[in-house]
């Protein structure tokens, strides 16, 4: 192969690539969008947390929502169910628990 024709094969391959990875972008853009508005939680849900490990989560939502309680240190709650008007105790038995967050799931 001479030299003129390597270099317009490298520059096709490089310019494919960059097209790909491109092209990829917006799909994983969006993907990443779709999850984080799912796991978002509801403006309806209150969180009152009076200490690292101790909190309560309470629903003033018109629907029932699934909620998993995060913990770094310790593990979640696991997913379940948060009824209308309801207000559930949180705790964590380990001492190096911190709250995180509450998700959807």
């Amino acid at each position: 192969m001479d030299i003129k024709r390597k270099i317009s094969l490298a520059a096709a391959v490089l310019l494919s690539v960059g097209t790909l990875s491109l092209a990829a972008s917006p799909a994983a853009a969006t993907e990443q969008s779709s999850e984080s508005a799912r796991l978002a939680l509801p403006s309806c849900i209150e969180i009152d947390q009076w200490n690292h490990n101790h909190l309560y989560v309470i629903s003033h939502c018109t629907t029932s929502y699934n909620i998993n309680v995060i913990w770094s240190g310790a593990p979640d709650s696991g997913c379940h169910t948060l009824t209308v008007g309801e207000r559930e105790y949180h705790a964590s038995r380990s001492p190096f628990a911190q709250f995180d967050e509450v998700r959807t799931c």
